[in-house]
């Protein structure tokens, strides 16, 4: 500062103007983009609106199911709007943290990011997450996502990556994905065709005796399947953040940890849901377990939801409502968001 001084005034603010102009902005600086939807933002104005109407009705089905809220938003370029953010998975992580996607408690939040002018996308993940399905979120942004893109079909990449990630994170797939029901036609049941024969079987006590027998050991069957059954879901399980033992929580304490879907689920007696603690770090997972005669195979084996919560805390963000009431001028959350933050993890692409 001395060395300045002597240059005389002039020259001093000179150097002074240089030296500050010099010293870059913080990174994540800027303004972000408001959101004006709760599931698709297409900034860019790129996609088909049949694409949009696609995109959000996936997306809007996800967590009127699950209680996971997913949203995709569509921007030219990350330079855009000035927050120096030096990568896509910078401003990702920042604007999924300035609108609050997903659930405050769960942090179970889900951003399919495409910036059109760069090239890349990014798959942004809720911290409730962690880093156990970064890899999986890899996948998807390589095998479903990428290849529409290069193809220049961006409206299906997304709705690809985002049905295939969701079917990872939550175990859920849109209905027109689910196997169909078996269905018989008259060729296959033997309808239609020539009248089966008749034949007259004599009765006999050893044929009597045979039925019972059969049915003695099926019922057996039945009895020791359910036994190792109960055995193995009430195994003792470790936490796999601090390895100690998890306690498997009742039938109305477990309520706090579950959406409004497996709730629904639960009351139809398509699946049960078994939730697990650990009471030293607080870490629950959530864990299905199928019907004996569900009515829709379809949904019954649904993968464990990974959360973060605490008993008391639980938020009913993951309702499945879509009202919206739009983001900030500063692209601050909404009341359609449920304040979920990301710890950065996820995957990205470039094409």
């Amino acid at each position: 500062m001395q060395e300045l001084t002597r240059l005389g005034p002039g020259a001093a603010l000179l150097a002074a103007t240089l030296l500050l102009s010099s010293v870059p902005a913080a990174e994540g600086q800027g303004s972000y983009p408001a959101a004006q939807d709760p599931y698709v933002n297409d900034f860019a104005g790129r996609l088909a609106s049949g694409d949009v109407e696609r995109i959000r009705s996936l997306l809007s089905a996800a967590r009127q199911a699950t209680g996971v809220q997913a949203t995709a938003v569509v921007i030219d370029s990350i330079r855009d709007y000035g927050t120096n953010d030096r990568s896509i998975e910078s401003f990702a992580t920042h604007l999924f943290n300035a609108w609050g996607v997903g659930d405050a408690a769960r942090d179970d939040g889900v951003l399919f990011l495409v910036a059109l002018g760069d090239r890349e996308v990014r798959i942004e993940l809720g911290a409730g997450y962690g880093d156990r399905q970064s890899p999986a979120m890899q996948r998807v942004v390589d095998q479903r996502m990428l290849p529409r893109f290069k193809a220049g079909d961006f409206g299906g990449g997304i709705y690809d990556g985002a049905a295939a990630a969701l079917a990872e994170l939550a175990g859920w797939r849109p209905q027109a994905e689910r196997a169909p029901a078996a269905t018989s036609s008259p060729q296959a049941s033997g309808l239609g065709s020539k009248p089966a024969e008749t034949t007259r079987r004599a009765e006999s006590p050893a044929a009597g005796i045979s039925g019972l027998a059969v049915g003695v050991l099926a019922l057996l069957a039945g009895v020791g399947t359910a036994v190792v059954r109960g055995v193995w879901r009430r195994r003792r399980r470790k936490c796999p953040h601090c390895g100690l033992a998890m306690i498997k929580l009742d039938d109305i304490e477990d309520d706090i940890y579950l959406t409004r879907g497996r709730k629904e689920k639960e009351a139809a007696r398509s699946v049960d849901y078994d939730v697990w603690r650990c009471e030293s770090c607080d870490f629950t997972r959530v864990k299905s377990r199928r019907r004996w005669f569900p009515p829709d195979f379809a949904d019954a084996d649904v993968p464990s939801l990974p959360q973060v919560t605490r008993p008391g805390s639980h938020s009913s963000a993951g309702s499945g409502s879509s009202s919206f009431s739009g983001g900030s001028s500063a692209g601050g959350g909404s009341s359609s968001f449920g304040g979920g933050s990301s710890a950065g993890g996820g995957a990205s692409g470039k094409w």
